[in-house]
This record gives C-alpha cells, structure tokens and sequence, in this order.
C-alpha cells in the first residue's frame, strides 16, 4: 500500500510524538521511584528514635547472651546512627 508525501510526513510525526511521550513518561517513573527510595531511606527525629530503640534491644540480647561480635557491631551500628541522626534529634 503506498502513501502520499504528505500521509508518510503525518505518521513520521506521530510516531516521533510517540516516542517523545514515551520518553517523558520513562523519565516520570524513574524520578518517582527515585524519589520514594531517596524517602525511605530518610532520617527524621521518630524514625531515628525507632531506629536506635531496636538496636538497643537487640544489643540488650546480646549482652543477655554473651555474644561479643554481635555486640561490637552493634555498637558501631548504635554510634553511626548517632551520628546520622544527631541533627534531628536533640540529646
């Protein structure tokens, strides 16, 4: 089936329109779900007190249970924390 020029200019363009909606809606969700992972890992002053209160069980258990590789890098889990979590939560 032949086109005429102008048919065949018609569909080049509607196909670059495509492409570009394409683009854009491709570029829309990876920002989105760029921006939600950036979000969950964030620290405010609640999650930072949730945060430091399971590890401070959880060291608790460890003490409970002598168990000194877990308690070390507990502590260095609990002193990083601390320091992430300094700006938002006044001690």
């Amino acid at each position: 089936m032949k086109y005429t020029f102008r048919a065949q200019v018609k569909i080049m363009i509607y196909i670059a329109f495509l492409d570009i909606i394409m683009m854009f809606t491709r570029i829309l969700l990876t920002l989105s779900v760029a921006l939600i992972s950036v979000n969950s890992f964030a620290y405010d002053a609640h999650s930072c007190k949730i945060k430091r209160e399971k590890l401070v069980q959880q060291l608790h258990y460890a003490k409970q249970y002598n168990n000194t590789q877990r308690i070390k890098g507990l502590e260095r889990a609990l002193a990083r924390l601390d320091q992430k979590c300094a700006v938002y939560v006044a001690k």
